[in-house]
C-alpha cells in the first residue's frame, strides 16, 4: 500500500470527513473509490467547467446581433 498526502482547507476536510462518516466510509476509502473510478472511466467522474461570462448565452446573442448589424452597415 502507498501513502498519499494532499493539502486541503481545514473546513473542507472537516465537512468531507463528516460526510464520509455519515455514509459509513473512511476518507481513505472515499479517495480510493474516486481514484478507481477515474482509472476505470479514464475521466474525472463529474463535469469540470468554468463559466466565462464572455461565452454566456446572453453575451453570445448580443455579439451575433452586433455582427449582423455591422454586416448590414448599421454599426
Amino acid at each position: 500500500m502507498a501513502t498519499m498526502s494532499i493539502h486541503i482547507d481545514d473546513s473542507l476536510k472537516e465537512q468531507f470527513s463528516r460526510f464520509c462518516e455519515n455514509v459509513g466510509m473512511s476518507v481513505s476509502t472515499a479517495f480510493t473509490l474516486y481514484a478507481k473510478t477515474v482509472v476505470h472511466e479514464q475521466a474525472i467522474p463529474f463535469q469540470i467547467k468554468y463559466d466565462d461570462p464572455f461565452y454566456s448565452k446572453e453575451n453570445l446573442a448580443e455579439l451575433k446581433e452586433s455582427i449582423a448589424q455591422d454586416k448590414a452597415g448599421r454599426s
